[in-house]
């Protein structure tokens, strides 16, 4: 086992696999955009607008990075509601309720066996 300790991941906290995403999509998109974008000038033989071309490479990577982050905060959201929810649930109800994976004689992943109606 490594000496160094696990960072829990946080909501909001962007990894470097977005950033290396982002790049990427940034790579792809950025040309494409830019030949739309500046298709007459270079058609015209002029060169390129470097500061066009520059944030025409920025715009995809932006989105591409807000997407991911906007992502985790979603997932995390969602986790937090179902639990949440499930919490509400289990107080709410007054007999024990057992989820559809439930059956006869066995368990769910942190729940017990719980006999939902009697044998026929």
């Amino acid at each position: 086992m490594s000496g160094a300790a696990t960072v829990p991941a946080r909501p909001g906290r962007l990894k470097q696999a977005d950033i290396r995403r982002a790049v990427l999509v940034a790579a792809v998109v950025g040309p494409i955009l830019t030949l739309i974008n500046q298709h007459d000038a270079l058609m015209a033989g002029a060169g390129p607008d470097w500061s066009k071309t520059a944030l025409t490479f920025c715009v995809p990577f932006c989105v591409s990075l807000f997407s991911s982050w906007r992502a985790s905060m979603g997932a995390f959201e969602e986790s937090d509601a179902t639990t949440a929810a499930e919490e509400v649930a289990a107080i709410a109800s007054p007999e024990p309720q057992a989820s559809p994976a439930v059956g006869w004689g066995t368990a769910g992943r942190d729940r017990p066996a719980v006999r939902r109606f009697p044998p026929a």
